[in-house]
């Protein structure tokens, strides 16, 4: 059974990290991006995974912007924390 973490854990931290990233840092790096997904409670095989998935999903020109996520994006994003097998809660309750 896939781990269910809350919706504000890790949409906030997958959108955040991705989209809106450090806008002190230039660029987007995956490692960052993963080591994030993980200090959110997905484990390593998860947070690469949807790492990979959002990278393909989004795409990494998109992800370097830093912007605010569009609705779309957003529902890309909840698409990849499925497909790699993290459940998010709609009502924001969950448990890694």
């Amino acid at each position: 059974m896939p781990d269910v973490i809350s919706r504000p854990a890790v949409v906030t931290v997958t959108i955040g990290a991705l989209l809106l990233f450090g806008c002190a840092n230039p660029g987007y790096g995956s490692d960052n991006t993963r080591n994030n997904l993980e200090q959110a409670g997905l484990t390593d095989e998860q947070a690469r995974c949807v790492t990979r998935a959002l990278e393909t999903k989004i795409g990494i020109k998109r992800l370097e912007t830093h912007s605010e996520p569009t609705e779309t994006e957003f529902q890309k994003a909840l698409e990849a924390l499925d497909d790699c097998g993290v459940s998010v809660s709609s009502d924001g309750a969950g448990s890694s």
